[in-house]
């Protein structure tokens, strides 16, 4: 039975609605000039690619713009941007920017997917996301105290970069207090172990559900002190080789997980990343638990696309038979194979976006 919501249509009538309707998709490069940072450039453009094949499918027209376009058009009254509007508008760039397209776009009252400017904020600042993360059952990693003088490693993070962007892993106490000082720093204990990460989707009955997750595991002698950070992402990297495993989110760890989104803010697409204890045998676990997995970050606007960890874990879901119903909720049939997954994606984000 196709879900209905209080304020809307169904799922499988809002489908027919979308066709000859205008969606914009915001994006934004890096707003600095930094050749390191090409290799994300790039790989943004599939991004762009993923979204704006998905609205096609659904018969829908994308209209691609760019933040300066966006901020220009939403300064002239009465502009038509589109009927929704897809925030791609994060990343490299400091977080105080990422909110402005939901911002505009909530002033203007048009529907704007993942998630309002708050969420966006909230849920993406690492501080605010761990003071939460704590009020659940999870596992946090224990803060730096000042003046602590125990031998541990400490994992030092930007508090609002995303892209695993100046990460480090260090046991030099002066480096942890002077970046501290900065106030715009995390320090937290480092869990020897795996990088995992686990991705929800908003169904259209307001509920979440977990796709799973994605384990990675490096090809390094040290595999329980790599983490996958910025250098590992890029592409050309040859020296930091991985490959991703999906593996099962276990219920309860599942729960707390849904129970964090709540708390963080409604947002229609969620991706929590974890460090994950190895097993006695000091291999990688066969599935996320929740004594064994540790928060580190939550994502209401994750980066997407094909091959990304949360592209292919819908893919995977769409899969399933069982999921996959409880995804397209008996619409969508009619989709090629090829688009199904990322068009089943935005067209949960859409109808979310519009209730």
């Amino acid at each position: 039975m196709q879900s209905r919501s209080d304020k809307g249509p169904r799922f499988g009538d809002f489908l027919e609605q979308l066709a000859g309707k205008t969606i914009a998709i915001v994006y934004s490069y890096s707003n600095v000039v930094d050749h390191e940072s090409t290799w994300y450039d790039r790989w943004r453009s599939d991004v762009i690619c993923y979204f704006g094949a998905a609205v096609e499918a659904l018969g829908a027209e994308p209209r691609y713009i760019d933040v300066d376009t966006y901020l220009r058009l939403m300064s002239e009254p009465n502009t038509f941007i589109g009927h929704a509007i897809i925030n791609l508008h994060s990343g490299l760039n400091e977080i105080g920017s990422w909110p402005i397209i939901s911002s505009l776009a909530s002033w203007r009252g048009v529907p704007i997917v993942p998630c309002s400017s708050d969420v966006h904020i909230v849920g993406e600042r690492k501080d605010i996301a761990n003071a939460l993360a704590r009020t659940t059952r999870m596992n946090v990693p224990a803060d730096w105290v000042a003046g602590t003088e125990d031998k541990k490693k400490y994992i030092l993070k930007p508090r609002d970069l995303g892209m695993s962007k100046g990460i480090v892993v260090t046991t030099d106490r002066s480096l942890i207090e002077d970046q501290l000082s900065k106030s715009t720093y995390i320090a937290q204990e480092f869990i020897r172990g795996f990088d995992a990460t686990a991705a929800m989707v908003l169904l259209p009955d307001h509920s979440y559900v977990v796709l799973g997750a994605m384990i990675y595991l490096p090809e390094s002698e040290s595999i329980h002190d790599w983490i996958l950070e910025t250098q590992a992402k890029d592409e050309r990297n040859t020296s930091c080789r991985y490959i991703r495993k999906r593996i099962e989110v276990e219920r309860s760890l599942a729960n707390e997980m849904i129970a964090l989104a709540e708390r963080l803010g409604r947002s229609s697409v969620f991706r929590i990343d974890f460090r994950v204890n190895p097993d006695d045998q000091g291999n990688a676990p066969r599935s996320l638990t929740l004594p064994e997995a540790h928060f580190l970050e939550a994502n209401p606007t994750p980066t997407i696309s094909e091959s990304s960890s949360f592209g292919e874990l819908m893919s995977a879901a769409m899969s399933e038979p069982a999921l996959a119903e409880k995804l397209t909720q008996g619409a969508l049939v009619r989709l090629p194979p090829r688009v199904r997954a990322q068009a089943t994606l935005v067209a949960l984000q859409l109808f979310a976006a519009q209730a």
